[in-house]
């Protein structure tokens, strides 16, 4: 049996429950009961094994994005999950073959996808995100929200900028219970800190366990 077929035949035991089948791709190969096989393509074996990674959606919203962009006078030729095209616009495919786990942080929901041998491994969607964390900064600092975006927006990015040159080491926040003119002085250090801190915090339950 070649490989197309046996992905076809696994695909045939899907029991997607009223949900959409957004993607079926191998995850695992195995000859012979071996494993560690990246691409069984031209070896020879009497036995092929493969396990396969499958993303359901719900129809509805699937069906409510693709009227949505069809209203706008365009087609639609496929429907991508967001972790599988973050990863394919983020990661090299050496990082994709070597093994990482890509961290997509949105504005309320975060995905987390594992990537080895160049296969999609694992993925995972929490019901968190960047929102949160800001709401924590803002708690934690007692400043207003606006405030505690743009410090995680300045002191939370992993990509340096000219911009946080500018900034300085120290940032100037006003307080909301204090008088418009009185000013605090919050180390971009400590607020880096903090950023950390929190999102370890929110994401650990979630992360600490398997995909």
């Amino acid at each position: 049996m070649c490989v197309r077929d046996r992905l076809y035949a696994a695909r045939d035991h899907l029991h997607p429950d009223g949900r959409m089948v957004l993607h079926a791709q191998p995850a695992h190969y195995t000859l012979d009961g071996a494993h560690g096989v990246a691409n069984p393509k031209g070896l020879h074996a009497e036995a092929l094994g493969v396990d396969v990674h499958v993303t359901l959606a719900e129809g509805p919203p699937v069906r409510n994005l693709i009227e949505a962009v069809q209203t706008a006078h365009l087609d639609v030729e496929g429907v991508v999950a967001s972790p599988l095209a973050a990863a394919y616009a983020c990661l090299t495919a050496e990082e994709r073959d070597l093994g990482v786990a890509l961290v997509e942080i949105g504005a309320q929901v975060t995905n987390v996808s594992v990537h080895a041998a160049g296969m999609l491994l694992g993925l995972k969607s929490i019901p968190i995100g960047s929102n949160d964390i800001t709401d924590a900064i803002a708690s934690s600092l007692g400043i207003r929200r606006s405030q505690a975006e743009r410090l995680k927006c300045v002191s939370g990015s992993a990509i340096a900028t000219p911009t946080d040159h500018r900034a300085g080491p120290y940032t100037h926040l006003t307080p909301p219970t204090t008088h418009p003119t009185a000013l605090s002085v919050v180390s971009c250090a400590h607020t880096h800190k903090l950023i950390t801190n929190t999102a370890a915090h929110i994401l650990s339950p979630y992360l600490s366990h398997s995909l």
